[in-house]
């Protein structure tokens, strides 16, 4: 993820991004649906498929910015890094119009 380094709105967008690509869905009491199915793919071999899930599952946490106007689109794209990572590439339209990047790793197999 970013350093936490920008404008406010860039830091806001950065904690929150991170926070549901981090957190397990379900395991927060007060929101079950806050939070990501990443961890489940921390054992999954490392192919195409495991790609495609990743990019399903980043979009599926991110989804609530949108629907609660923080963001008007979300854009993830998920490639291959070294061995045991994929790498989360995350491009963004906050709700002001301005254009954000986010990186995010995800330990696999």
């Amino acid at each position: 993820m970013n350093n936490f380094v920008g404008n406010k709105e860039e830091k806001n967008l950065s904690h929150s991004i991170y926070v549901r690509l981090m957190t397990p869905q379900g395991s927060w009491w007060n929101d079950v649906f806050l939070g990501s199915r990443l961890h489940e793919l921390e054992r999954e071999k490392n192919t195409t498929l495991l790609y495609t899930r990743a990019e399903e599952y980043a979009k599926e946490a991110l989804e609530p910015l949108i629907k609660d106007a923080r963001l008007k689109r979300v854009e993830v794209q998920a490639t291959k890094g070294q061995k045991g990572l994929c790498f989360l590439r995350i491009e963004c339209t906050s709700a002001s119009g301005k254009k954000y990047s986010f990186s995010h790793t995800v330990g696999v197999l």
